[in-house]
């Protein structure tokens, strides 16, 4: 199925949808955004984008008295809520351009000598010419679903904007993993790359599935449990994605589990922040069910220098993926959210994700969703599954002989979907290949 025929068939099935709109970047948890922020000697200015009018302003503090021991210490933002006091401003200030607190007091106006930060953009030329391309111009961009997130036309796509500084990068890691990843069944396909009048990249679409994310099913289906142990090891092992955490922050489904891959045939650990010159990245994914039920993952965000890390290495990388897979998991399971691990002798992120799925596995799972597995059964099955996977030649296969062998109850459909993905590993297989031909 081509490009367009996906999206064609994609825009059917979203018929009954309610037609796209933007109040979502209206609300005070998508309209604004701190772009930066500076200390002066007088003053802490905090950058502000407002996504809804599509601007950027500034928001100015006084600085702390240095003479406060406590005050001096405080990093830069500290202190400030730009984003929360700027809120009720944003649709009264007209066209100024700089909210200052005085006294306790908020004023604004118009400093024509402020000159908003422009993103330096990449060219188009910067990324594969085999991608599809389109002007932004020629988008039908209809609504938005979040900040920096727009919906095309009736909920034919979605485009990933970039606005920010930070966005630059982001984007384009997405846009390279993306691609490097193409021929993946489970990962969301990139449509096209989104240029300006002059030729610099601004963004991409991606499909749109309307059946949303793991979350929005408020169910959990054997499939989807297997499917997600599987790209896991698909994604780790045999395209040689290490696991490399630099954060905490749970994203939609899945935990902000972040790999860096040189594809298919070179492993590397690697370092913060700019953007290689092989593919290598640094990957948090986000998981929505398709038009065939089946998991795709997406919101490659990440990038990582090649370099070396000792604190790192490959068998506490393994360990921390699984250890996230069972806080995701038990998420979706429980709908609670999973306990923070503050321990100041833990140093390494992948250590706390350790430590918390143990505390995790040991504790009941109260299952408040529709499901077809039990909690008991896909506990044993994660149980086993991060068992086997740190060992020495360990192949997906391997474990779902094991697991089928072992689980004992009658019609099991964690065991049934466990003995289908035999067959989509082969597929992931073939793909992998024909996308290595297609990197050469």
């Amino acid at each position: 199925m081509g490009e367009g025929e996906e999206l064609e068939g994609r825009s059917a099935e979203c018929l009954n949808l309610p037609p796209p709109n933007f109040d979502a970047l209206y609300t005070d948890e998508h309209r604004l955004t701190s772009n930066s922020y500076e200390r002066l000697t007088n003053q802490i200015q905090h950058h502000v984008y407002d996504h809804a009018r599509q601007r950027e302003f500034r928001v100015e503090y006084p600085a702390p008295d240095n003479s406060d021991n406590h005050a001096r210490d405080l990093p830069y933002g500290e202190g400030t809520n730009p984003l929360e006091d700027a809120f009720p401003y944003a649709d009264t200030m007209g066209d100024d351009n700089v909210l200052r607190l005085v006294e306790g007091k908020w004023t604004h106006f118009r400093d024509e000598s402020y000159l908003c930060p422009t993103p330096l953009l990449e060219s188009r030329g910067d990324f594969p010419l085999s991608a599809a391309t389109v002007l932004q111009p020629d988008l039908e961009v209809t609504g938005a679903i979040y900040r920096q997130i727009y919906v095309v036309g009736h909920w034919k796509a979605i485009f990933k904007v970039i606005t920010l500084w930070e966005d630059v990068q982001r984007r384009g890691n997405e846009i390279r993993t993306m691609l490097a990843l193409k021929s993946h069944q489970h990962v969301v396909p990139l449509l096209q790359i989104v240029v300006n009048k002059d030729d610099k990249v601004v963004g991409f679409t991606m499909p749109f599935y309307p059946k949303g994310n793991w979350t929005d099913q408020k169910s959990v289906k054997a499939k989807w449990v297997a499917q997600l142990m599987m790209v896991v090891d698909d994604l780790s092992l045999r395209l040689v994605l290490r696991l490399h955490i630099c954060g905490d922050i749970f994203s939609l489904v899945l935990s902000d589990t972040r790999y860096t891959t040189g594809i298919l045939d070179h492993i590397t650990l690697c370092d913060h922040f700019t953007t290689p010159s092989r593919p290598c990245f640094d990957v948090t994914f986000v998981q929505f069910i398709d038009e065939l039920d089946n998991i795709r993952l997406a919101d490659f965000e990440y990038a990582l220098v090649e370099g070396k890390d000792p604190l790192r290495n490959a068998d506490m990388s393994i360990r921390a993926e699984g250890a996230l897979v069972v806080s995701s998991l038990f998420h979706v399971f429980t709908e609670f959210e999973y306990p923070e691990i503050d321990d100041p002798t833990l140093t390494l992120m992948e250590d706390r994700f350790i430590l918390r799925a143990q505390m995790l596995m040991d504790r009941p799972w109260v299952c408040v969703v529709e499901t077809d597995v039990t909690v008991d059964e896909a506990k044993r099955a994660l149980a086993l599954w991060m068992k086997m996977r740190v060992r020495p030649g360990y192949h997906w296969s391997d474990f779902v002989l094991r697991f089928t062998a072992t689980e004992s109850a009658p019609d099991s459909k964690l065991c049934e979907a466990t003995l289908a993905t035999i067959l989509s590993w082969e597929a992931l297989g073939k793909a992998s290949i024909d996308c290595a031909k297609d990197e050469n």
